[in-house]
């Protein structure tokens, strides 16, 4: 289990991050926002950013290890999205909001707990991804907790 003064650092960090990617979106700088985020991922929480393409989302749940780190990982998913999608990369975009859909899905069912904070978060990132582009069990806890 993570320490909350490290966590809180993390977040910390990640604030700063998401202001300085998000004002490079901005200013139309794309792949400095996206090269911002990538730092990020390593940085943060020494992973390579590549991982949410090469590992399904079960795996890359245990690899990260720890629910809090898990939902910087989300965050970081949905602001590479978003950044993507500004750029005009839906394909990119999509991938990275269903990546954090799953991901966040397999982190809580890994904590074995779903907080208020994986709801909130959960409730922002089912609005980006249709439900039919996850799988079944992804979409059966959605209806179980009521968010499908």
């Amino acid at each position: 289990m993570l320490t909350r003064d490290y966590m809180m650092r993390i977040i910390q960090e990640l604030a700063k991050l998401l202001k300085v990617a998000l004002g490079l979106k901005q200013e139309k700088k794309h792949r400095q926002a996206l090269d911002a985020i990538g730092r990020g991922y390593r940085d943060l929480l020494a992973i390579d950013p590549g991982m949410l393409d090469a590992m399904d989302a079960a795996s890359a749940a245990k690899v990260i290890g720890d629910v809090a780190k898990v939902r910087v990982v989300v965050e970081l998913a949905l602001c590479e999205a978003d950044v993507a999608r500004d750029a005009g990369d839906t394909a990119m975009a999509d991938r990275r909001e269903q990546a954090a859909l799953e991901l966040l899905v397999e982190g809580i069912w890994l904590s074995a707990d779903c907080t208020e904070d994986d709801i909130a978060l959960l409730e922002r990132v089912v609005k980006l991804v249709p439900a039919t582009a996850v799988a079944k069990r992804y979409r059966d806890f959605l209806v179980d907790i009521g968010l499908a």
